[in-house]
């Protein structure tokens, strides 16, 4: 929600809107502290047949490598063909993180055939 009324107050500052719509509305308090820190092993396990069962082969590969790699969305949808490589005679994948900070993550099996099966 705090997305959605920067964007509007941002809309309002610089003149495109006179006010904004999103003014009085009343946004819930959430605890900084989650108690859950993921999905469960049977949310993932279902999570992953979704995905694999989708029209779209990217799916699958997206699931796979935020699931199995750890990866975060904006990491995994900036990645490329050309940053899987080899180090040290495993597959890896180059990784531009947080603070534009390059990480070599090594290439389980599973998740090569995934990938090599989504660019095919």
């Amino acid at each position: 929600m705090a997305v959605v009324t920067g964007f509007y107050r941002t809309c309002v500052i610089d003149g495109v809107l006179e006010h904004s719509p999103a003014e009085y509305v009343r946004r819930t308090r959430v605890s900084n502290e989650s108690p859950t820190l993921g999905l469960s092993h049977l949310q993932f396990e279902a999570l992953l047949s979704a995905a694999r069962n989708s029209a779209n082969p990217f799916d699958f590969a997206l699931v796979v490598m935020l699931g199995m790699l750890s990866l975060r969305i904006f990491e995994a949808c900036n990645t490329d063909i050309t940053d899987i490589g080899e180090e040290h005679g495993h597959r890896v994948l180059r990784v531009v993180g947080k603070g534009a900070k390059i990480v070599l993550i090594p290439l389980p099996p599973a998740v090569g055939r995934c990938i090599d099966r989504a660019v095919a």
